[in-house]
């Protein structure tokens, strides 16, 4: 099972767990749309470099990438923010232990070092 997959599977056992009213319907749909948001955005990963482009524009990009992460990070923390504000007491407790599991680890999708030539450094 991929690490999409278990989130899925977590937003849905969440949902379930936390018994929500239909009152609190759509303050869940934000939140999970969120997620799932980041998710798809995550799955994309970053296009390879262009031929010829310079190590500042490819360095430029990768920032570029993780601002767009952070303020789907920032979107993502206001919705379940607002969720966790109309749960009851016995719902945040079940939010307390479930929902950060629901958050995506946030990766670039870019190796980190290289040789120079576009492959990964000796192990």
């Amino acid at each position: 099972m991929s690490a999409n997959d278990q989130i899925r599977l977590q937003l849905t056992d969440v949902r379930l767990a936390l018994k929500l009213a239909p009152e609190q319907a759509a303050a869940w749909q934000s939140y999970e749309n969120k997620v799932l948001e980041l998710l798809d955005d995550l799955s994309r990963g970053m296009a390879p470099p262009a031929p010829g482009e310079s190590a500042p524009k490819q360095i430029e990009r990768r920032l570029d990438v993780a601002r767009n992460r952070m303020t789907a990070m920032e979107e993502l923390s206001e919705a379940a923010t607002k969720l966790y504000a109309g749960l009851t007491e016995e719902q945040k407790g079940v939010a307390d232990r479930m929902l950060a599991g629901t958050v995506p680890v946030l990766y670039s999708g870019t190796p980190t070092a290289s040789r120079g030539d576009g492959r990964p450094p000796p192990k």
